[in-house]
């Protein structure tokens, strides 16, 4: 079968709010031009144990809201990297299933944990639905049910995204480039700060800074209504 995973070289820089409009001016000055903005929802489902995790895999169900809506299937295989977050990644969206990719995320995780999925998923418009499906699969455990709103920017094959998290988790600067080489020459020439480096994901991040709560609690970052009817306002504009 052809190779049908591509690969992720990420780093993330936390920023306050008030420098989104700096940095969105920095990206087009060095020729990135505005893609779209959307509510992001990721429910990140784990084996009991959390067996994915251990075994190196995030599968991650995104459902987005912007102009189009949509769920993202993605399932992320970690590298070990010392300097940067490397995966390799097979994704489609519900709107354009692939059977290739679905087969070959299948095999990912007959291999590694011992399930797979049913086609039945895509018959789904929800994360709740998903979620009914995932439980009776044995996926029990909930490894992130965050919420984001998205500011995406695009350089050649580089990806830079502003990100936006409810209840004061934080704000960053993401960037996505097919090699170590591009990433870290776009961290030099944005002058990024070394010390807002931020190396964990984002769940580990809202865990992180949700430590002192229940463990339940810790996994889970959401808008309010209103402000999540904000920023489909923003989607909107």
């Amino acid at each position: 079968m052809k190779n049908l995973e591509t690969q992720e070289c990420e780093l993330k820089y936390e920023i306050e709010p008030t420098k989104i409009s700096y940095f969105e001016s920095l990206l087009i000055q060095h020729g990135a031009f505005f893609l779209t903005s959307q509510l992001e929802h990721d429910y990140v489902p784990d084996l009991k144990d959390f067996l994915c995790r251990k075994s190196g895999l995030l599968l991650r169900f995104r459902q987005i809201t912007g102009r189009t809506n949509d769920i993202l299937l993605t399932l992320k295989i970690k590298y070990q990297s010392t300097q940067i977050q490397h995966y390799g990644e097979l994704q489609y969206q519900f709107s354009d299933v692939n059977a290739e990719i679905f087969q070959a995320i299948n095999t990912q995780l007959m291999e590694k944990v011992g399930v797979d999925l049913p086609e039945s998923i895509h018959q789904m418009n929800d994360l709740h639905g998903l979620q009914v499906i995932l439980e009776k699969l044995g996926f029990t455990e909930n490894r992130a049910n965050i919420e984001k709103f998205r500011r995406m920017y695009q350089k050649g094959q580089i990806v830079f995204t502003i990100d936006t998290f409810p209840e004061e988790m934080g704000t960053f600067l993401e960037i996505e480039a097919p090699t170590q080489e591009e990433l870290l020459f776009m961290t030099q020439l944005l002058a990024l700060d070394e010390s807002h480096l931020e190396k964990k994901d984002y769940g580990e991040i809202i865990r992180f800074k949700k430590q002192d709560l229940p463990e339940n609690e810790q996994r889970v970052c959401l808008f309010t209504q209103e402000e999540r009817e904000d920023y489909q306002k923003q989607v909107v504009d």
